[in-house]
């Protein structure tokens, strides 16, 4: 069993800020977790208001109501887990490469996905 590498949250935050600089240390991986928030945004609106349209225009359940609003949150739920699942994969393993100055598997969000559908299909 490996110990972990940091003893607590000021001491990552201390350790990570002077490996890796302030900004490119704690704000790694922001465009990605950017994209990653509108692709699941769209798959949610999107989603949702189609199955609740769908239902109550097609007398699938006749009034608006919380069971509408359920149905349409779980199928919303179920979209963003979709969308969000090979986007969450690429995203972890392009933050969790190896540091800057050890050299790095990926130079960036594209290559990261390209070698992981390459390898992994």
């Amino acid at each position: 069993e490996t110990a972990p590498r940091y003893r607590n949250t000021l001491h990552g935050l201390i350790t990570i800020v002077k490996e890796e600089g302030f900004f490119k240390g704690l704000y790694k991986g922001t465009l990605a977790t950017t994209q990653r928030a509108c692709l699941i945004s769209a798959a949610m609106l999107a989603s949702y208001d189609h199955t609740k349209h769908m239902l109550l225009s097609r007398g699938i359940i006749k009034k608006d109501g919380y069971l509408v609003q359920f149905i349409s949150g779980m199928v919303a739920g179920f979209c963003m887990a979709v969308v969000s699942s090979p986007v969450d994969v690429i995203k972890t393993r392009w933050m969790n490469q190896v540091g800057e100055h050890s050299g790095k598997q990926y130079g960036g969000l594209m290559q990261c996905m390209t070698r992981t559908v390459k390898a992994e299909g």
